[in-house]
């Protein structure tokens, strides 16, 4: 017999990032006073980074949501009656890595922009200069 949770399961978690990379793509949040965001000392720092950020994101997630939903969910559809828990564990592990992974990359890639353009602290009354530092 089929254990359908699993799949259930997978597929929530890739069109949890699917709608939250269409959500970035769509209506992307204009500036750090947004109701939404990707709030990071790098992105609260001037409106070219906030920008920068939120194209990362957006694009990492619709990345991340096409590669569980394509890659990873047919996998576990066609073996779901053989696929042994500890693989289903293995499975929701990879994709939480793959979401998190964005909120690690994105400040470097942040950090390397600002100090490559010289950026400077536009929104003063968002984030402190000793967070900088």
């Amino acid at each position: 017999m089929m254990n359908y949770f699993y799949l259930i399961f997978i597929i929530v978690i890739a069109l949890s990032s699917l709608s939250v990379g269409l959500l970035y793509l769509f209506d992307p949040p204009r500036d750090p006073r947004y109701r939404y965001g990707y709030r990071s000392k790098y992105t609260l720092m001037n409106q070219e980074n906030w920008d920068l950020g939120h194209k990362i994101l957006t694009l990492s997630y619709l990345i991340i949501g096409m590669l569980c939903f394509i890659g990873i969910a047919p996998i576990v559809a066609m073996f779901n009656s053989v696929i042994p828990f500890w693989v289903f564990i293995i499975t929701i592990f990879i994709q939480m890595l793959m979401i998190v992974s964005p909120f690690i990359y994105t400040p470097i890639i942040l950090r390397h922009h600002t100090i490559k353009y010289n950026l400077k602290n536009e929104h003063e009354s968002y984030i402190k200069k000793e967070d900088l530092d």
